[in-house]
């Protein structure tokens, strides 16, 4: 911060300094959230594997939880060809089982993704969905990444990104 006020007008200078504390307090809650989505996913497959009695349940979960939060690669990666093996090897219950844990998953995040994310960025969910779907419709799955990342810039410049306590004290605008 003092190198910006050195070297750039004060006017300027305050600019810029509320825009990187704004997009790094947004950027901070934006990583919450999909921390919080996966901690959530993680819950559902430590359930799912308890109950259908999985070897090292605990492993297996943080795994599928760690796998889901990479782009492209997610809870279906290792469930539906693991459901898919079981079932040609002839186990039918845990082909199922799997198939049903990996269809409640994504009908679980669903909902609660735009709900999640757009609590913490302090959007609408159904902002959120629209944004995702854009960015992945335009971008593909590389717009996912770069539209949550645009509204948190564009929150940043703006002042707008608002959550139940307001913007953070370095992003208020100074006298």
């Amino acid at each position: 911060n003092a190198a910006v006020r050195r070297l750039l007008p004060e006017k300027i200078a305050r600019r810029l300094i509320r825009f990187k504390d704004g997009f790094l307090y947004t950027m901070v809650r934006y990583l919450r959230s999909y921390l919080l989505i996966m901690a959530m996913t993680f819950v559902i497959m430590l359930v799912g594997f308890l109950l259908l009695r999985i070897p090292y349940a605990l492993l297996a979960a943080i795994a599928v939880a760690l796998l889901d939060m990479l782009p492209v690669i997610g809870v279906g990666t290792v469930l539906v060809p693991w459901s898919v093996f079981s079932l040609i090897s002839g186990n039918t219950p845990l082909a199922v089982g799997l198939f049903l844990l990996f269809a409640a998953n994504e009908i679980i995040r669903q909902f609660a993704e735009p709900k999640i994310v757009g609590r913490h960025l302090g959007i609408h969910p159904l902002l959120t969905l629209i944004f995702l779907y854009v960015g992945y419709a335009l971008f593909g799955v590389l717009g996912l990444l770069l539209i949550p990342i645009a509204t948190v810039a564009y929150q940043a410049a703006t002042g707008k990104g608002k959550e139940r306590g307001g913007t953070p004290p370095a992003a208020q605008p100074q006298k």
